[in-house]
């Protein structure tokens, strides 16, 4: 079986090689491994540390360098080419794992029917230091569309079979920040998902990161509004508050090593609650 990962890169140096070791150093098992590294630029010396790791690897890394529209229509470019089983993204300044591939082949060996996984999801600092982990939940398609947002199954943490692409298309390059949750709203409505119990990727947190930048930040939230705004409507959604399940996530991330996690999230809530309309 072969996996194949996807990795949309603009002016990464400093995380790049991190990302490299985590697929092609860091996982062990009867399996082969696909990379593709598509490139929309770079001048920081990105290519040179990709070109730099392949020269020391016998890894199969295909580098792309090509201008694109969004990280979005890299990926797109990226899935056109892939010949894996087995497919992921894992975006420039994030990390595998150890040893987390060998779990999600078995996984999909077991079952034959199924199409797609996540797991836990770890942030970690732009030094690699942890935050917290998101222990994601078992989660329905109405509350995933309803949440407005990737809560419960992230993109970091989610593999998929190679023929659900015929089922459920590529990203969509209208949505510059968002486009995950569309697609894997989508992946969840047509495709049998499994969340797998462990840590599966480390999240980096850092000021050039776009779930950290503030205008990226808006723009995200504001393309996720819009996209569960048109699936409440197109699967008939009832779109009734979500507390409760809020609520049961929230406790499902009671653990140690979370109190940072904890802590912004009850604000959140808090905030969120006190700002509803009854």
């Amino acid at each position: 079986m072969r996996i194949s990962i996807v990795t949309p890169v603009l002016n990464a140096a400093r995380y790049i090689t991190d990302n490299l070791r985590s697929v092609h150093e860091l996982q062990d098992g009867a399996f082969e491994i696909e990379h593709i590294v598509i490139d929309g630029g770079s001048t920081d010396g990105t290519v040179e540390a990709v070109t730099a790791f392949k020269q020391t690897h016998s890894s199969r890394i295909v580098l792309l360098q090509e201008k694109d529209r969004n990280m979005y229509d890299a990926i797109n470019r990226g899935l056109a080419i892939i010949s894996g089983d087995i497919w992921a993204c894992l975006n420039a300044d994030d990390e595998y794992e150890p040893h987390v591939f060998a779990r999600i082949i078995q996984e999909f060996v077991n079952n034959s029917g199924l199409d797609a996984t996540y797991g836990f999801l770890e942030r970690v600092s732009s030094d690699g230091k942890h935050l917290c982990t998101y222990y994601s939940p078992k989660i329905t398609l109405s509350y995933f569309v309803r949440r407005g947002l990737c809560v419960g199954m992230t993109q970091p943490t989610t593999f998929l079979r190679r023929s659900i692409i015929a089922k459920v298309g590529l990203f969509n390059t209208d949505y510059d920040y968002a486009s995950d949750y569309d697609y894997l709203i989508r992946v969840l409505r047509s495709c049998k998902v499994l969340r797998i119990p462990v840590i599966v990727t480390k999240f980096r947190e850092h000021p050039g990161s776009s779930s950290v930048r503030p205008i990226a930040k808006q723009r995200q939230t504001s393309e996720s509004l819009a996209i569960s705004r048109s699936y409440i409507e197109k699967y008939n959604i009832s779109p009734h508050p979500k507390f409760l399940e809020d609520g049961r996530n929230f406790i499902a991330q009671v653990r140690p090593g979370n109190l940072r996690y904890l802590s912004l999230k009850t604000l959140q809530y808090i905030k969120e609650f006190a700002t509803t309309t009854w």
